[in-house]
């Protein structure tokens, strides 16, 4: 039984599909990375206090703005 591989084919030049998705690795690392690399900007001051006083606010029907 012939082994089956993944080719795509374009005109004469076959390509594996390995090939390609090699090559396409470290494209999305980078990518990846970007997206989840921290930001500069202030850090979030979120504390027991300030959550306290948002759910205080909601209770008694003030909305978000």
């Amino acid at each position: 039984m012939a082994k089956k591989t993944s080719t795509i084919q374009s005109g004469q030049n076959v390509v594996h599909t390995q090939t390609i998705m090699g090559a396409l690795v470290p494209i999305i690392n980078s990518i990846a990375e970007e997206a989840i690399r921290p930001r500069i900007g202030q850090p979030t001051k979120r504390t027991d206090a300030i959550l306290d006083e948002i759910w205080e606010r909601l209770e008694c029907g003030e909305g978000f703005r």
